[in-house]
Order: C-alpha cells, then sequence, then structure tokens
C-alpha cells in the first residue's frame, strides 16, 4: 500500500497543478463574488452542459461549494466524495471532513481525518504546492496542535508564495478562533495588502473589529457588504450588531436574507433562534432549534447562541440552562462549557465554575482564554465573601478589613 501511494502522489500533485479549467473564462465566479449564488450555479451548470472536456477539478470543487452554500449539502458530499475517489489529494479529503462534520456525521468525519493524516506524512516526501501546504496546516488545526507551530507553518508558506492569499487568510482564523483578535487582525491586514477585495479576509477583520469594539469594524464590514451584500459572514455580524441593541426585529430581517440563500445555514439558524429569544417568542425559537438539529443532530450551536446572547443581555440564569442543554446535545462542546463557566461566575458560583474550566483546559491547553479565567478563579478563591442582605460582594481580604463595614 505505501508504494502504490508514493506513486500515486506526484500524479495527484500534477492533477491539481495542472488543471486546465483555471485558465478559462469563469462568469460563475463573477456572479458568486456579488453574492449571486443561484446564478452562478446555473452558470457553471451551463458550462459542464455545453461540452467541456478534460479535467475539470476546480470546476467541480466550487460546483460543491455552491451547492453547499445554497443549503444543499448532501449534494454538496455527493460531488465531494466523487471528487475524493478520484483525486485523492489532502485539500480534498478536508474538503469532504467538513461536509461530513456540518452534516452530523461524525465518525465518517474521524475515519477521513485519520486517513488524511495518514496520506499527510507521506506527502512530506514530495515537494508540495501551496493549496496542499494549506490544507496540511488546516489538518494540523482539526487535529487540535500547537496554535503557534501552525501559525509558524502558514508563515513558511507565506514566504514561500507571498502572493497567496489564503495563506494569511487562513492563519488570521486561526487566531481568531484562540480569540488573539490582533493578530487575527494583522494576518487579515497581510491578506489585504495582497488583495484589497478579498472577501474571506475582509470578513475576518470585520469580525476582529466587532469582537474588539473597533471603530473601523463600519468601514470594513461597508466596504465587504458594498462588494458581496448576501455574505454570509457579513449578515452574521450585521444581525449580531441589532441583538447586541436589543433590535430582534431587525436582527430577524437581517437574517431572513442570509436564510433566503441558503435555508439550512446552521450558525444563521442559530442567531434566529437567539433573536425569537429575545423577542419572547418561544415557540419560534423552538421550532428553528429543532430546523438545525434536523440537519445535525449533534449541532448544540443551537443552544449555545442562543445563550450567548442571553447572557449579553444579562440572563445569566437563562444562559447558564441554554449552554447546559448544548452540553446535552454535545459534550465535547468547550466553547459552550467555557460560556457555562463565565455564566456560573457571574452567578458566583465559582465553584462550579473553576471545575468546569479545569475540563476545558484539559480538552484545549492552548485556549488563552481558559487559561486567562483560571487565573481570575485562582485570584477570587483568595478574596473574602461580605454578604448584605440580598447582595453578596467578593473583595481582596485586605480591602474587605477596610470597606466591608460600608458596604
Amino acid at each position: 500500500m505505501t508504494f502504490r501511494l508514493s506513486l500515486l502522489l506526484p500524479i495527484l500533485f500534477l492533477a491539481l497543478c495542472l488543471d486546465p479549467s483555471r485558465g478559462e473564462a469563469q462568469s460563475y465566479r463573477i456572479l458568486w463574488e456579488r453574492g449571486e449564488y443561484q446564478q452562478a450555479l446555473q452558470d457553471l451548470e451551463g458550462f459542464f452542459t455545453d461540452g467541456f472536456t478534460g479535467s475539470a477539478l476546480s470546476l467541480e470543487r466550487d460546483y460543491a461549494e455552491l451547492l453547499f452554500q445554497l443549503g444543499r449539502t448532501d449534494d454538496a458530499i455527493g460531488v465531494m466524495e466523487s471528487i475524493v475517489s478520484s483525486y485523492p489529494l489532502l485539500s480534498n479529503s478536508l474538503r469532504l471532513a467538513r461536509l461530513y462534520q456540518y452534516r452530523g456525521r461524525r465518525q465518517e468525519y474521524e475515519a477521513l481525518l485519520e486517513r488524511a493524516y495518514q496520506r499527510a506524512r507521506a506527502l512530506l516526501s514530495y515537494p508540495l504546492g501551496p493549496e496542499e501546504w494549506l490544507a496540511l496546516g488546516q489538518l494540523l488545526d482539526l487535529r487540535g496542535d500547537n496554535p503557534q507551530t501552525i501559525l509558524a507553518h502558514y508563515d513558511r508558506l507565506s514566504e514561500r508564495h507571498p502572493d497567496y492569499v489564503p495563506a494569511p487568510v487562513a492563519a488570521g482564523d486561526l487566531a481568531y478562533r484562540r480569540y488573539a483578535y490582533d493578530v487575527a487582525a494583522r494576518k487579515y491586514g497581510q491578506a489585504l495588502a495582497i488583495y484589497e477585495n478579498d472577501q474571506n479576509a475582509l470578513a475576518g477583520l470585520a469580525a476582529c473589529y466587532y469582537q474588539s469594539a473597533d471603530p473601523r469594524l463600519e468601514q470594513i464590514l461597508g466596504q465587504l457588504l458594498a462588494l458581496n451584500p448576501r455574505h454570509p459572514r457579513g449578515l452574521l455580524l450585521r444581525a449580531e450588531q441589532a441583538l447586541d441593541l436589543g433590535r430582534a426585529e431587525e436582527a430577524l430581517a437581517i437574517l431572513a436574507d442570509l436564510l433566503a440563500v441558503n435555508p439550512l445555514h446552521l450558525e444563521g439558524l442559530s442567531l434566529q433562534a437567539a433573536a425569537f429569544f429575545l423577542a419572547d417568542r418561544p415557540q419560534e425559537a423552538a421550532s428553528v432549534r429543532q430546523q438545525v438539529l434536523a440537519v445535525n443532530p449533534r449541532a448544540s450551536v443551537a443552544f449555545r447562541v442562543s445563550g450567548r446572547v442571553a447572557a449579553r443581555h444579562y440572563r445569566f440564569a437563562e444562559g447558564l440552562d441554554f449552554q447546559r442543554r448544548a452540553l446535552e446535545i454535545d459534550p465535547d462542546d468547550y466553547r459552550a462549557r467555557l460560556l457555562l463557566s463565565l455564566d456560573l461566575l457571574r452567578l458566583g458560583r465559582d465553584g462550579e465554575a473553576r471545575a468546569e474550566l479545569e475540563k476545558v483546559f484539559a480538552a484545549d491547553p492552548y485556549d488563552v482564554r481558559t487559561y486567562n479565567l483560571l487565573n481570575v478563579s485562582d485570584a477570587i478563591a483568595e478574596f473574602s465573601s461580605v454578604r448584605r442582605g440580598i447582595f453578596h460582594l467578593q473583595m481582596p481580604a485586605m480591602e474587605a478589613e477596610i470597606l466591608a463595614g460600608d458596604a
């Protein structure tokens, strides 16, 4: 098997690099970049119907991606399974693995990742093109490797291919997920220095500015939505802004535009459920969550997002309940467990919060936010408690000696 694989790998590499469809005039891409997803799909289908011959690998992958963005996930899986059977490149396998994950097909997702990892080890003997080098970093990320090591991997890719935009975008995405918004913003900025209208980089930078309350958010988000008024991440950010202000109906209108394109967008549906919750429309919220779980029975995001929005509006007890529901669906959702810990801290249940934080840290010792919260928990453990009626105050012991009498 090793011998056969070693013979196959250079051929697969050439198949990607020599894909003649890359040189074709592709009008569907213009439609795609403008957010006209259905029209782009029809245009691409026409390209196949018109009798294109030869390798069409990049077109087929774009076809799968458009199907996914229109909510046709099972059709996208079918296309990618066919591609992977013919071209088992690492980049193709990762695309298919993510589709399995989105659909809740966990066993197939994990099995494909393991096969991809074994293939990646053999790939290291060959010179990799930028797309396969990028996919190797993404695979290491999915396996939970050290983020610093993966960032260094992306940096080496950028050094070798300085005009390859996906490299700094991937680095930015990794840093963003690790709450390192300053690092992420810098990486997205590097991508935009190469191509100022890259929509993935603009969306990532806008998300960083949103998380850090940076006033440059409106400029970047406006630029993104001017290019593509239906960009999913851009619309999600607009909906988040509305929910921050308690404007649930405005958020619902924005999300309706997103879901008109992709009615099975799990993040969009989950935020819609949160908006219904905030609008005091519990039956509609519950119905939307069931839609999410119908797509993916392990999609704890259906409850996690509602909990996050509830906590944002100081409804910590309800947020806590939502995070518990999320963890019932997927005990490995450590983002939900982290949010659960925060709600417990806000409710003064420090011991319970500490236990949950330790579970998160054990699962992901590279999570900076969890590490910082554990340090906060250590400090709180040394505080003195002062109770005055319904109020429960915690403060450093030395301050308590002076301030407790006035509390």
